[in-house]
């Protein structure tokens, strides 16, 4: 069998890697994001993502 060579991220410096994933953060300037503008949007997505993740735990995952 023959192994694949790295593709993409994979095979690029730590430091390009980092480069490209902070432009993510700039696209779009802090005045337009949503969170920044209207906090309360923030925690209501956080409620919802944790009711999310409560819902799809089993008992052993919460330690039980």
């Amino acid at each position: 069998m023959e192994t694949k060579k790295p593709r993409g991220f994979a095979c690029m410096s730590p430091t390009r890697r980092a480069e490209i994933s902070s432009m993510g953060g700039k696209a779009v300037p802090a005045d337009k994001r949503t969170y920044s503008i209207d906090k309360s949007k923030a925690s209501e997505s956080g409620v919802k993502g944790g009711l999310a993740k409560a819902r799809n735990m089993t008992d052993r995952e919460f330690g039980q």
